[in-house]
């Protein structure tokens, strides 16, 4: 799939400086690093000039480039406390209309499944299509995040003044402007909220390291699907860092 020929992109925010878990996408497991394991698994599905990192314009950050650029991906370093502007600088430049959003904290992220979203939200012109807000009614797995934007839905947001936390998650913005923007939230048939594979803190590493490491045995591409019945029949995996789910949504909920 070519997405360039919808002007729309996959853009990945990516940075070093997380306060929980310093340079945590630079992690290595099995000789590849977080933010790689990422790349390749995009790689599967979609073309590297329909990929584009969008860090920020600190020094540091600058590490993460030079890691990546062997996958002759996009690059974009913009403002680094203000994401929402990064994202829309990133789109101008690169012309897109439409900004598949993805962090780079979940490697295990589905390619497949961005492909899905993408055939179904193509002919629905919705300013927000996602699989993980408004939180309260999520299904999917944290670590399985996927959003979509139109580019001229962010720039409205922009303009409207949003406060330092909404420039800096966006989404909380719209969910709580609802009425004003035409949305939808895909849903699973089961709900799997209640399971984790983002990185944030070291116990997330543990359960994506043993994700990774039966991924690798079985010797097949696993989807969100094959993770999911994989932690289902591994409770004592999904406990190790069941603890940050409930305050991941709090936090998320909270501000609402």
């Amino acid at each position: 799939m070519n997405l360039k020929d919808y002007k729309t992109g996959i853009i990945i925010q990516a940075r070093t400086g997380s306060k929980r878990f310093p340079r945590k996408i630079l992690v290595s497991i099995y000789k590849k690093k977080i933010i790689e394991i990422m790349i390749e698994r995009l790689l599967i599905c979609f073309k590297p000039q329909d990929i584009y990192i969008a860090t920020t314009d600190n020094k540091k950050d600058e590490i993460i480039i030079k890691h990546l650029k062997k996958y002759k991906i996009n690059f974009f370093q913009g403002s680094e406390n203000n994401l929402l502007k990064r994202f829309i600088d990133c789109a101008k430049i690169f012309r897109l209309n439409t900004v598949i959003r993805l962090t780079a904290d979940c490697p295990l992220i589905d390619p497949y499944l961005i492909k899905d979203f993408f055939n179904y939200q193509l002919n629905k012109n919705l300013d927000y299509y996602s699989n993980c807000a408004p939180y309260v009614e999520r299904t999917f797995p944290v670590g399985s995040d996927i959003e979509f934007f139109k580019v001229k839905t962010l720039k409205k947001i922009l303009i409207s003044k949003p406060n330092k936390y909404e420039k800096e998650h966006i989404t909380p913005f719209i969910i709580k402007r609802k009425k004003k923007y035409k949305t939808f939230l895909a849903k699973s048939k089961k709900n799997n909220s209640d399971l984790r594979y983002t990185l944030d803190h070291h116990e997330d590493l543990e359960v994506i390291k043993i994700i990774l490491s039966n991924m690798k045995n079985s010797k097949t591409f696993w989807r969100t699907k094959q993770i999911i019945k994989f932690l289902r029949q591994n409770a004592n995996i999904q406990k190790i860092n069941s603890k940050y789910v409930n305050s991941y949504y709090y936090k998320k909920i909270n501000y609402l």
